[in-house]
């Protein structure tokens, strides 16, 4: 029994340091000038920001948050103020120290809004479905098929219950302001948001009522 005790721990010891190797923990420092209320981390390689790492916090001026970011190598970080001025850090690595301090250095503008020809173009989504999101997919309103649109979360990504995406869509590509959002959760049901205009909104809220019977 002994034998099969300590077999048991090494296994679990051995998960840990799989899990750990594949993670880092990043220190994000705030010298914007300016309160930051979403904060994202992603690969370099990845097609979307990701989640905020912030939640319902925010980050001051000043201040410090740490975060653990999944998988290993460089990142590319997005802080976002109350007033939607993006300060952008690409390719950052982060090495031995594991701190970034994002400045006014790193101001990239204000988000742009959809009207803008050949701009990328975004929407906040929230679930609050109590359920959660394995697939985003945003459309030109009026599409016939979704798959149309522009699908956000890969496989093994998930958008959590409480938690926000931050969807970019390629408004070149729609020639559009307006869109029709799909989420669909791990039973595989499916919320709709119909004709959001991306020019008027940045934040929708999915819940319960949005659910497809």
């Amino acid at each position: 029994m002994g034998h099969v005790r300590k077999l048991l721990t090494a296994a679990l010891l051995f998960v840990a340091a799989v899990a750990s190797a594949q993670s880092v923990d990043v220190t994000f420092v705030n010298r914007t000038g300016a309160t930051i209320f979403f904060l994202y981390a992603s690969r370099t390689d990845a097609d979307s920001w990701g989640n905020d790492l912030l939640g319902s916090t925010v980050l001051p001026d000043g201040g410090i948050f740490r975060a653990r970011i999944r998988g290993r190598g460089p990142l590319d970080v997005l802080a976002v103020d109350a007033n939607d001025n993006e300060f952008i850090v690409w390719e950052w690595d982060p090495g031995p120290e594991r701190r970034i301090v994002i400045t006014t250095n790193d101001y990239a503008g204000s988000r742009p809004r959809g009207s803008d020809v050949g701009a990328i173009s975004w929407i906040s989504i929230v679930n609050d479905t109590n359920y959660d999101i394995e697939a985003i997919i945003v459309a030109p309103s009026g599409a016939e098929d979704w798959e149309e649109g522009q699908r956000f979360l890969r496989r093994g990504e998930f958008l959590f219950d409480g938690e926000d995406f931050i969807a970019e869509v390629d408004v070149e590509r729609f020639d559009t302001v307006v869109y029709d959002v799909l989420l669909i959760d791990v039973d595989g049901d499916s919320y709709i948001k119909w004709d959001i205009n991306f020019e008027l909104q940045t934040e929708v809220i999915f819940t319960l009522d949005d659910l497809v019977w």
